[in-house]
């Protein structure tokens, strides 16, 4: 009969991450996936590793985007040469652009308590004028709404072709323009709808008017099983020690970290300080409590 240390089951973006951790030092490791027409979230991901304005709900999983943030800056060169996986990664910043007044002081209060809930000088995040977002693209045609952008330095990108991204509008080396992202309750109808795809487009034209011409030439959907308060979940099973759950709604944020932290915690088999804040228990309600709904 065949063994193995570890096995994992899902092989969206957190399992090989792990995977690879595991591997590194030795441990033999098997990895049972689907086929590719079950839903999965690893099909949306934007390839940013997204710092800013992220988790203000849970001060830890913050904390984490921040920390693989820095790994970062040695994981893709120590993948590639254990793997030969280039992942084109770029660490040039990201903006996002701002419309609007109301927008930019949202973004302005949300950055200004990021910041008092991280170390001090370890959040490099900042709220930045109309003139100074003019300079930052060069050549770049920005429409009259755009009123400011928040900048984060310790935003990165994999797979880029073109310059500092500027929120979810980014050209990557397979030379596509990707436009943003909505997010919809829809249940398990994973199709792209007219409406969201009109509210991507309105903003992108707001935000760079276009030359006439260009058309939307492609959408896509996934679904994503998210946490009542959007952040991970990472535990091990009180009955079964040994298994492991893990799920995270950004992996490839949270890929460096997973690849180092997540292989250790599971090759160790002991639950550290530094997952116990991830454990489902916090969504445990005393019984025969009704939540109310929303």
């Amino acid at each position: 009969m065949e063994t193995s240390d570890v096995i994992e089951a899902g092989g969206g973006l957190l399992g090989p991450a792990a995977e690879y951790g595991l591997r590194k030092p030795g441990h033999d490791t098997v990895m049972v996936d689907k086929e590719n027409d079950i839903l999965s979230a690893a099909t949306d991901k934007f390839k940013i590793v997204w710092v800013q304005s992220k988790w203000i709900e849970m001060h830890r999983c913050h904390d984490w985007s921040r920390e693989s943030a820095r790994l970062y800056q040695i994981f893709p060169y120590a993948l590639k040469e254990y793997s030969g996986l280039d992942l084109a990664h770029r660490n040039d910043g990201r903006m996002l652009l701002l419309l609007g007044k109301e927008e930019l002081d949202h973004y302005r209060r949300e950055i200004d308590i990021l910041r008092q809930q991280a170390d001090v000088n370890d959040f490099e995040c900042k709220i930045i004028e109309r003139q100074e977002v003019k300079k930052m693209p060069p050549n770049a045609r920005l429409g009259k709404d755009v009123l400011g952008a928040s900048l984060s330095i310790q935003d990165d990108d994999v797979k880029p072709l073109l310059g500092i991204v500027l929120g979810c509008i980014r050209q990557t080396d397979e030379r596509i323009v990707q436009i943003g992202n909505m997010e919809v309750d829809v249940q398990f109808d994973d199709a792209s709808t007219f409406s969201s795809n009109q509210r991507l487009v309105q903003r992108a034209v707001v935000t760079f008017p276009p030359p006439a011409g260009l058309c939307l030439v492609r959408t896509w959907g996934c679904i994503r099983v998210c946490t009542p308060d959007n952040c991970a979940i990472y535990d091990e099973s009180d009955d079964f020690p040994g298994a492991f759950t893990a799920t995270v709604q950004s992996g490839v944020t949270l890929a460096a970290l997973n690849a180092r932290k997540t292989a250790i915690w599971i090759a160790i088999a002991e639950i550290s300080a530094d997952f116990e804040e991830f454990s489902p228990k916090r969504f445990k309600v005393p019984e025969g409590h009704v939540p109310p709904y929303n």
